[in-house]
């Protein structure tokens, strides 16, 4: 009997019934890969509490201004924290550009790849030179998104 079905159920319902009886606490790991180890030899598996280490920074994330906005302004249309879209993975963003630099680039990408900025043509490039819009936001809301992809990257 294959059980690995089983198991996916079993991942989804126990991080539901942690989610909702727990909220946004710390957890510990469940050992996936003896359960995967387990489920291969049809033996009992391995139930634990799962890591919700990405989801927990996601959720407090969201309760920050930047949220919004980064919603409003449809980043998330091009954007994901973790992963490409459209347009790069934002996590960890400020560690790789200076905010100054990121407002520029947010605030008018087709201006800065204009000056022939080294990183601003290397991205154009990357993404098949599609140019980010310009965006109409004032350096105080720019960092306010910038705040949130920094706590949803898992950072404070």
């Amino acid at each position: 009997m294959d059980i690995r079905p089983m198991i996916h159920r079993v991942r989804a319902l126990i991080t539901i019934a942690l989610v909702l009886s727990f909220g946004l606490m710390s957890f510990t790991f469940i050992n996936y890969e003896k359960l995967e180890e387990m489920a291969d030899q049809n033996e009992a598996f391995y139930c634990g509490v799962i890591d919700m280490s990405e989801t927990i920074h996601q959720k407090e994330a969201e309760l920050l201004p930047g949220y919004k906005l980064f919603q409003d302004w449809g980043c998330k249309t091009c954007h994901a924290i973790d992963r490409k879209v459209v347009g790069p993975a934002l996590a960890n963003v400020r560690d790789r550009r200076s905010d100054d630099w990121l407002k520029a680039f947010i605030r008018n990408s087709s201006a800065l790849i204009g000056t022939d900025d080294e990183t601003a043509v290397k991205i154009y490039n990357e993404y098949n030179q599609l140019q980010m819009p310009a965006h109409d936001l004032t350096d105080a809301e720019i960092l306010s998104i910038l705040d949130y992809i920094t706590k949803a990257s898992g950072n404070d």
